[in-house]
């Protein structure tokens, strides 16, 4: 590990240490590994499934998304096991060992992005953007952390109705495919690669990313059968309070817009 990643990490363990989580997390981060080696939700899919509408397949399969296309990548998998378990905290902890230093390092420059409609966030992302950019486009920031990452059951009450409203704004929401989210977050993700290497500190985005933002959270409804948002709302809420420890631990500050998610969906390398 490279000197100056090492010396992040560590930073990020002190933080984790001040802020009464790392015994917390160590206990978490086992039983996820346990669950890791079993055969829970990682089974072959059917090559047709992937153009297939999600909905169309969680009925003929009889599993959600998350669990049936578990075998995709830890970014389902983990958080089909989670639902499974009923502890969010088992996907939670999936990235966040190299996904603070992403945020907290040198490399983390600030950008200011606007979008169409006049919000404005504070990206610092520059290795997964559409993280940051979708949970704040969608309100995720606003949530009671505590809540979301500890409570299952308020959280598949709060994402049953934010599915609902999504229902009315994304035009396909019923016949989302697995494809289709590999397409969208592939698009989303080279808009904001490009605007984050700009050498502008202020960026702004289009429409197609704001409507976007829409899809990619509701792709999370579609896996998940109304209750998606197990994944994104625990990982941006949790995360969220990790880099703000950090920021904390090293005399910064966080500002609007400056908080991780891990609800994302990464292309794998070896699939599709």
């Amino acid at each position: 590990m490279p000197l100056m990643l090492f010396m992040v990490v560590a930073r990020w363990a002190a933080a984790r240490a001040q802020a009464g989580v790392y015994h917390e997390g160590v206990d978490l981060l086992q039983r996820r590994l346990d669950l890791e080696q079993t055969n829970l939700c990682n089974s072959p899919i059917a090559p047709e499934d992937t153009i297939r509408p999600i909905e169309e397949v969680a009925s003929l399969r009889g599993e959600d998304g998350w669990c049936y296309f578990g075998s995709t990548g830890l970014w389902a998998r983990n958080c089909g096991l989670s639902r499974r378990s009923k502890n969010m905290m088992v996907f939670v902890l999936t990235y966040e060992v190299g996904y603070i230093p992403v945020l907290a390092g040198p490399w983390a420059t600030e950008k200011a992005l606007f979008f169409e409609d006049g919000r404005r966030m504070t990206l610092r992302d520059h290795d997964m953007p559409l993280d940051d950019a979708y949970c704040f486009v969608n309100g995720w920031y606003n949530l009671p952390r505590a809540q979301v990452v500890k409570n299952f059951t308020f959280l598949e009450e709060v994402s049953e109705a934010a599915c609902k409203d999504l229902e009315k704004k994304v035009p396909n929401y019923h016949s989302i495919t697995l494809s289709d989210i590999y397409a969208e977050a592939d698009q989303s993700q080279a808009i904001l690669v490009e605007l984050m290497a700009s050498s502008s500190p202020v960026v702004y985005a289009n429409q197609t990313l704001l409507d976007n933002m829409y899809f990619h959270a509701a792709t999370k409804c579609a896996l998940g059968g109304r209750f998606g948002f197990c994944i994104a709302w625990p990982g941006c809420c949790w995360l969220g309070q990790r880099l703000q420890a950090f920021l904390a631990h090293s005399g910064k500050q966080a500002k609007i817009g400056q908080c991780a998610a891990r609800g994302v969906l990464r292309r794998p390398r070896s699939s599709l």
